[in-house]
Order: structure tokens, then C-alpha cells, then sequence
């Protein structure tokens, strides 16, 4: 995510009982992990808001039509022998 700026905001009352109601429940792990996850919502929100519903369609339908897609733990497991191996090599 890059450098981190510290930040105070006041909010109401009731925003911050749900934030720490979803902190007990183990949803978050601490406040500004879970006002963190909330601000990327919102930016994904207002990403999807400016790219309008005709564009976004056209992306989806765009990666659908691009074929079969890929197991991700699959490609990362390649991806980490790859390496592995390649380390090995060097003597690493």
C-alpha cells in the first residue's frame, strides 16, 4: 500500500460501536485495519461509480470472454518451486 500518514477523524458514535463490535468479533485487527478495509471499499466504490455500468460490463464480459481462468494457488505453487529451485541453483 506504500507510506502510511497518521490521521484523526471524528465519527459518530454508533460507527465506532460497529467497528469495535466487528474488532470482538474477530472481523478486524485492530481500528485502523478496519477503517482501512472500509476506505478501500469505498475507493472500489467510487472506481466503479466513475467507470459507469456500460464500462464495467464491458471489462467483465472482456475477462469472460478471455477464456478459462487460472488456479490461483495452483500458479503461485509454480511460481514458488520456480524460485525455489532457481535459489538452489545459485547455492542460496
Amino acid at each position: 500500500m506504500g507510506a502510511q500518514t497518521k490521521i484523526t477523524i471524528t465519527v459518530p458514535t454508533e460507527l465506532l460501536e460497529l467497528l469495535q463490535a466487528d474488532i470482538a468479533a474477530g472481523d478486524h485487527h485492530s481500528l485502523d485495519a478496519a477503517v482501512i478495509e472500509a476506505l478501500e471499499a469505498y475507493r472500489a466504490t467510487q472506481f466503479e461509480r466513475r467507470l459507469g455500468p456500460e464500462r464495467l460490463e464491458a471489462f467483465i464480459m472482456e475477462g469472460v470472454n478471455s477464456g478459462p481462468g487460472l488456479d490461483g494457488e495452483q500458479v503461485f505453487a509454480e511460481l514458488i518451486a520456480k524460485y525455489e529451485a532457481q535459489a538452489a541453483a545459485r547455492g542460496e
